[in-house]
């Protein structure tokens, strides 16, 4: 059995794989009280783990929308959980359950759920973009992840952002784009009014087509998804993404450019039990 889990700002969800393909999802609050310490999440993970363990283990893996040291495992920037900082969850999942634990950004995870479960295993080279809570891109290369060089640990935005490496152009554009949608996505939970109105909706089309767009100028995907709470709402901002995407990108470009919304359930944890296949990255 591979077993991924996904630790988000509201939730613990689990995919369990067994060896027939078949997936069972588990999901729980991540907060029992407000004031929760990292000791009572963490042994929440363990007791998923432990109620889905009825089968041998073959591997973990884990998804946190949070700057990792991916070699070691260790959590560096988990905003909603802030007493993780430096927290060592790779060694106290292979400890607890003398397995081997893969542990990567959600970016990423949400693509490794494309590439092995949704229309990026029909691609090579395909995008995909997290549009909250937490926003980033994910790219394959040759139907692999990209990377970047995974065993260095020495800039954060290439820990924060998994794809910021192949950006060659528009670099300080790509981080303030993703800054900037960050921003709409705080606001988008908080805020129902302003999620209502269509201005907001103009902004997040205008904004996903210049990531996209620098995304065209530095790599070039057959397929572009789109994931994530903002996602769900593409029918309000698809005409200003394109709108935007026509004013920028030549239009040979765009006609051979497939965009579309991600339809895959728990994607991040389904993902996280595809690092389990080292093969894929």
């Amino acid at each position: 059995m591979k077993i991924g889990i996904d630790i988000n700002d509201k939730s613990i969800s689990a995919a369990l794989l067994t060896a027939n393909s078949s997936v069972d999802f588990i999901e729980e609050p991540i907060y029992g009280t407000k004031r929760d310490c990292s000791r009572t999440i963490m042994e929440k993970v363990l007791n998923i783990v432990r109620r889905s363990a009825n089968k041998r283990i073959k591997g973990i893996g884990l998804s946190l929308p949070s700057k990792i040291d991916i070699k070691r495992g260790t959590v560096y920037d988990l905003v909603k959980i802030p007493y993780w900082k430096g927290h060592r969850i790779k060694k106290i999942l292979e400890d607890e359950f003398n397995t081997h634990v893969w542990v990567n950004n959600d970016a990423n995870c949400f693509m490794l759920a494309e590439r092995t479960h949704g229309i990026c295993k029909s691609f090579s080279d395909a995008l995909c973009i997290t549009l909250g809570p937490n926003v980033g891109t994910s790219i394959t290369v040759n139907g692999k992840l990209f990377m970047g060089n995974k065993y260095m640990f020495n800039h954060a935005k290439c820990l924060s952002l998994p794809s910021y490496e192949c950006i060659r152009i528009y670099k300080e554009s790509y981080v303030r784009t993703i800054e900037e949608l960050s921003y709409i996505c705080e606001r988008y939970e908080k805020d129902a009014s302003y999620a209502s109105k269509q201005e907001t909706w103009d902004e997040v089309g205008v904004l996903v087509g210049r990531l996209v767009s620098i995304m065209l100028c530095n790599y070039d995907p057959q397929v572009v998804v789109l994931g994530g709470t903002l996602a769900k709402s593409y029918v309000n901002f698809a005409d200003a993404m394109h709108k935007y995407l026509e004013k920028f990108i030549h239009p040979h470009v765009l006609l051979n450019l497939i965009v579309i919304v991600s339809t895959i359930d728990h994607p991040h944890a389904l993902g996280a039990a595809s690092l389990v296949n080292p093969l894929l990255i």
